[in-house]
Parts: C-alpha cells; sequence; structure tokens
C-alpha cells in the first residue's frame, strides 16, 4: 500500500500539489482512493466534500458525509457538516445549509462554532449566528474576524429590536457590540494591519 493511502495528510497534501500543477482530475483520484482506504479520516473527507462542491457535485459531497457519520469518529461531524453548509451555501441551496446547521448547534465549541456563526451570517439568520458565537466561549476573544462578525451580529440584533421597540434589548446588544469592538482594537495586530484600522 502507497504511504499516500496510509496517511490522510500526505494524500491531501499531494493532492494539493497536483491540483497547483493543473493535474485536478488526479488529484481527485488521489484523495477518493485515499479515502477508500481510510473512510474515517476527516481531513480526507472534508478535502473531498470541499472538491465534489468546487465541481457542482453537491450530492457527492453529501454522500462523503452520510459515509463518515456511519464510519468516522462523531467528534469531526460537527466541522464535516459546517464544510458541507458551506458548500450547499455556495451552490444556491441554502435551505439545506440551514437545516444542516440545526443539526450541529449542540455540538459545536470553539472553532466548529465560530465556522457555523459566520455561515449563519451568511444565511441572514442573526439569531442562530449569536447562539453560535455564544457557545464559542473565549475562542472568540483569539479571532479578530471572529470578534467583527459578532459585533455585526450585534448590531443587526439591535437594529432588529428597534424595529420591534424593545429599547432595552437594543441598548443591551449596542453596549455588548461596543465592549467587542474595544476588545478588538486591544488585539495585537501587524503594523500592516494597524494600517488598515
Amino acid at each position: 500500500m502507497p504511504l499516500e493511502e496510509r496517511n490522510p495528510r500526505s494524500s491531501r497534501r499531494g493532492g494539493s500539489q497536483l491540483r497547483v500543477l493543473g493535474a485536478s482530475e488526479e488529484a481527485l483520484h488521489r484523495l477518493e482512493s485515499a479515502w477508500a482506504v481510510n473512510p474515517s479520516a476527516g481531513v480526507l473527507a472534508a478535502e473531498l466534500i470541499r472538491e465534489y462542491g468546487k465541481r457542482g457535485e453537491v450530492q457527492q459531497s453529501e454522500t462523503v458525509l452520510d459515509t463518515f457519520a456511519a464510519e468516522g469518529p462523531q467528534g469531526v461531524l460537527p466541522h464535516l457538516r459546517n464544510v458541507l453548509a458551506n458548500v450547499l451555501m455556495d451552490a444556491g441551496k441554502e435551505e439545506k445549509a440551514r437545516q444542516l446547521l440545526r443539526k450541529n448547534s449542540s455540538l459545536l465549541f470553539d472553532q466548529d462554532a465560530i465556522d457555523a456563526a459566520i455561515l449563519a451570517r451568511r444565511l441572514r439568520d442573526p439569531r442562530a449566528a449569536h447562539r453560535h458565537f455564544q457557545r464559542a466561549g473565549d475562542a472568540i476573544d483569539a479571532a479578530p474576524r471572529a470578534l467583527l462578525e459578532f459585533v455585526q451580529t450585534k448590531l443587526q440584533l439591535a437594529k432588529e429590536a428597534r424595529w420591534a421597540r424593545r429599547d432595552d434589548s437594543r441598548r443591551q446588544f449596542l453596549r455588548e457590540a461596543r465592549t467587542l469592538l474595544e476588545r478588538l482594537l486591544q488585539l495585537s495586530a501587524s503594523p500592516t494591519r494597524h494600517a488598515w484600522a
């Protein structure tokens, strides 16, 4: 058995190199071969879901997730559901993506929760995004993009509260957004990022 079929990371790296060189069919074939040998490898499953998504083969992406759900470690499923939700949204299947994120809601923590929150924002669902950001906990503090997205979510919820004439809620969301912005500004940043700010 070749090393690439035994080592998911090696297979993924080899596939990436082939894609860069323009041999995307061979890259896909290598990924499929490696995954056939090791269907419980989350790294390969995520890469296959993305690759099929790029090709518009959404059904194949869903099949990869279903196979992994049956054979792979359950702790990786939330990440793979986020990857598939992203593929579904790119394919214009927003309702399916929304359903997939709902399945994920109680299983998310840290970076997976942040990714789900950003996906929920893309789906124009600020309440779900807010819940996911809250589940991410302290992981948000280390991710500038997550902080900014959380601020935007709070501002969107404040706007909704204004239209519903819930002034206390609106003020609370605005205070929280301000606190998050202050945290964002305090993050250490490169001189380039400070220049853009």
